[in-house]
């Protein structure tokens, strides 16, 4: 009799999880700028296969929200590489399914904290130049930045 971990297929599975998977779609997709400018956001729900080489093929779209961001979930998708354990059957394929979810994101705190003045004479007044940075404090201090304007006054 064979043993029973031997009676099973073996699935294909993300290296990392579910979690791990979800992390490489975030920092993968482009929220689309047609999508953006007309303020869509919602969720792409798509199926594929994975082959038995661990690469996705056949995706198809169950449902979406057009204005590019099905293209988008497609090609992120496609991208995605998962490990096939070995399985006495061969040439075996998985069908899974999948949603992306676009979210638009949130606004840019309008107040902002002047770090930084200086005045450069100019022959009609002066040029100031301004460093600021945003005071949001969900922003995390990797996407903190200094912004720097120029505001001449005449």
């Amino acid at each position: 009799m064979k043993e029973k971990k031997d009676r099973f297929v073996k699935m294909a599975y993300y290296e990392g999880g579910e979690k791990a998977m979800f992390e490489f779609i975030k920092n993968n997709l482009v929220y689309p700028a047609q999508a953006l400018n007309a303020g869509k956001e919602g969720s792409v729900h798509l199926s594929y296969v994975v082959n038995d080489r661990g690469l996705v093929t056949e995706v198809k779209l169950i449902s979406g929200l057009g204005n590019a961001c099905d293209d988008e979930a497609i090609k992120v998708v496609k991208l995605l590489k998962f490990t096939v354990p070995p399985n006495k059957v061969k040439n075996l394929t998985f069908n899974k399914k999948i949603s992306i979810h676009f979210h638009l994101p949130k606004p840019i705190a309008k107040t902002i904290e002047v770090k930084e003045v200086e005045a450069i004479p100019q022959s009609v007044g002066y040029n100031y130049v301004v460093t600021v940075q945003p005071t949001n404090s969900t922003l995390t201090p990797e996407k903190k930045s200094n912004f720097e304007y120029s505001v001449i006054i005449k």
